[in-house]
Protein backbone atom coordinates (compact mmCIF):
# COMPACT_ATOMS: atom_id res chain seq x y z
CA UNK A 1 0.00 0.00 0.00
CA UNK A 2 0.97 3.30 -0.80
CA UNK A 3 1.46 6.06 1.78
CA UNK A 4 -0.15 9.48 1.27
CA UNK A 5 3.54 11.18 1.21
CA UNK A 6 4.49 8.56 -1.36
CA UNK A 7 1.78 9.94 -3.60
CA UNK A 8 2.80 13.37 -2.86
CA UNK A 9 6.63 12.05 -3.72
CA UNK A 10 5.74 10.34 -6.73
CA UNK A 11 3.09 13.38 -8.49
CA UNK A 12 6.02 15.79 -7.70
CA UNK A 13 8.64 13.14 -9.60
CA UNK A 14 6.37 13.22 -12.29
CA UNK A 15 5.73 16.77 -12.63
CA UNK A 16 9.35 17.39 -12.25
CA UNK A 17 10.35 14.69 -15.62
CA UNK A 18 7.51 16.38 -17.52
CA UNK A 19 9.45 19.85 -16.76
CA UNK A 20 12.53 18.47 -18.13
CA UNK A 21 10.94 17.42 -20.91
CA UNK A 22 9.54 20.34 -22.00
CA UNK A 23 12.65 21.89 -21.18
CA UNK A 24 14.41 19.77 -23.45
CA UNK A 25 16.44 17.76 -21.15
CA UNK A 26 14.70 14.89 -19.98
CA UNK A 27 17.35 13.42 -18.24
CA UNK A 28 18.13 16.78 -16.17
CA UNK A 29 15.71 16.28 -13.30
CA UNK A 30 17.84 19.02 -11.13
CA UNK A 31 18.29 21.62 -13.87
CA UNK A 32 14.24 21.42 -14.29
CA UNK A 33 13.60 21.70 -10.27
CA UNK A 34 16.29 24.65 -10.47
CA UNK A 35 14.10 26.34 -12.96
CA UNK A 36 10.88 26.01 -11.33
CA UNK A 37 12.38 27.29 -8.07
CA UNK A 38 13.56 30.32 -9.77
CA UNK A 39 10.35 31.30 -11.70
CA UNK A 40 8.06 30.37 -8.79
CA UNK A 41 10.28 32.64 -6.53
CA UNK A 42 10.54 35.09 -9.16
CA UNK A 43 7.01 35.35 -9.88
CA UNK A 44 5.77 35.26 -5.95
CA UNK A 45 8.40 38.66 -5.43
CA UNK A 46 6.13 40.14 -7.63
CA UNK A 47 2.71 39.28 -6.46
CA UNK A 48 0.67 40.45 -3.55
CA UNK A 49 0.26 37.13 -1.09
CA UNK A 50 -3.16 37.17 -1.42
CA UNK A 51 -2.33 36.30 -5.03
CA UNK A 52 0.34 34.27 -4.16
CA UNK A 53 -2.46 32.13 -1.68
CA UNK A 54 -4.56 31.89 -5.17
CA UNK A 55 -2.09 29.74 -7.28
CA UNK A 56 -0.67 28.11 -4.05
CA UNK A 57 -3.75 26.53 -3.42
CA UNK A 58 -3.90 24.61 -6.63
CA UNK A 59 -0.70 23.61 -6.40
CA UNK A 60 -0.02 19.84 -5.18
CA UNK A 61 1.99 19.09 -2.01
CA UNK A 62 5.45 19.24 -2.98
CA UNK A 63 5.24 22.30 -5.43
CA UNK A 64 3.61 24.35 -2.66
CA UNK A 65 6.74 23.49 -0.85
CA UNK A 66 8.74 24.74 -3.31
CA UNK A 67 7.02 28.09 -4.01
CA UNK A 68 7.12 29.03 -0.28
CA UNK A 69 10.60 27.77 0.77
CA UNK A 70 12.62 30.62 1.63
CA UNK A 71 9.55 33.13 1.40
CA UNK A 72 10.11 36.53 3.09
CA UNK A 73 6.38 37.80 3.38
CA UNK A 74 7.97 41.31 4.85
CA UNK A 75 10.39 41.72 1.91
CA UNK A 76 9.09 44.66 -0.54
CA UNK A 77 7.45 43.54 -4.10
CA UNK A 78 9.82 43.51 -6.90
CA UNK A 79 9.26 46.75 -9.21
CA UNK A 80 10.53 44.85 -12.24
CA UNK A 81 8.65 45.91 -14.79
CA UNK A 82 10.55 44.14 -18.04
CA UNK A 83 11.49 41.02 -19.10
CA UNK A 84 15.02 41.92 -18.95
CA UNK A 85 14.24 42.93 -14.78
CA UNK A 86 12.55 39.81 -14.38
CA UNK A 87 15.70 37.59 -15.91
CA UNK A 88 18.26 39.71 -13.93
CA UNK A 89 16.22 38.82 -10.76
CA UNK A 90 16.12 34.97 -12.25
CA UNK A 91 19.74 34.91 -12.88
CA UNK A 92 20.75 36.72 -9.30
CA UNK A 93 18.53 34.13 -6.59
CA UNK A 94 20.64 32.40 -4.04
CA UNK A 95 19.84 29.45 -6.64
CA UNK A 96 22.90 27.52 -7.33
CA UNK A 97 23.13 27.68 -11.10
CA UNK A 98 20.55 30.52 -12.12
CA UNK A 99 22.93 32.34 -13.88
CA UNK A 100 24.03 29.88 -16.24
CA UNK A 101 20.51 28.73 -16.97
CA UNK A 102 18.87 31.61 -17.55
CA UNK A 103 21.86 33.43 -19.18
CA UNK A 104 20.48 33.23 -22.63
CA UNK A 105 17.41 35.86 -23.24
CA UNK A 106 15.97 33.41 -25.19
CA UNK A 107 15.99 30.09 -23.76
CA UNK A 108 15.16 31.69 -20.77
CA UNK A 109 12.23 32.98 -22.18
CA UNK A 110 11.45 29.89 -23.75
CA UNK A 111 12.20 27.97 -19.76
CA UNK A 112 9.90 30.53 -18.41
CA UNK A 113 6.80 30.00 -20.89
CA UNK A 114 7.94 26.01 -19.99
CA UNK A 115 7.75 26.25 -16.53
CA UNK A 116 3.82 28.15 -17.10
CA UNK A 117 2.66 25.30 -19.77
CA UNK A 118 3.63 23.11 -17.16
CA UNK A 119 1.74 24.92 -14.42
CA UNK A 120 -1.33 24.67 -16.12
CA UNK A 121 -1.84 20.89 -15.42
CA UNK A 122 -3.05 22.01 -11.93
CA UNK A 123 -3.19 25.83 -11.82
CA UNK A 124 -6.68 26.57 -13.81
CA UNK A 125 -6.94 29.01 -17.12
CA UNK A 126 -9.12 31.99 -15.01
CA UNK A 127 -6.08 31.96 -12.43
CA UNK A 128 -3.04 32.55 -14.59
CA UNK A 129 -5.09 35.43 -16.45
CA UNK A 130 -5.48 36.76 -13.09
CA UNK A 131 -2.11 36.35 -12.39
CA UNK A 132 -1.16 38.08 -15.98
CA UNK A 133 -3.79 40.80 -15.52
CA UNK A 134 -1.07 41.69 -11.95
CA UNK A 135 2.01 42.09 -14.34
CA UNK A 136 4.08 44.13 -15.78
CA UNK A 137 2.88 43.81 -19.74
CA UNK A 138 6.02 42.33 -20.86
CA UNK A 139 6.23 39.76 -17.89
CA UNK A 140 2.50 38.90 -18.43
CA UNK A 141 3.21 37.83 -22.13
CA UNK A 142 5.52 35.14 -21.00
CA UNK A 143 3.33 33.61 -19.05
Amino acid sequence: MTSVFEKHCQEGNRFIKNLALQLGQPDDLQHALRVLRSVLHGIRNRIIPDESMHIISQLPLLLKGIYVDGWDLKQPLSKAQTFDDFLYDLRNTTERGAGGDFADDESARTKVTAVFNALKEFVDEGELQHLRDGLPKEIAEVI
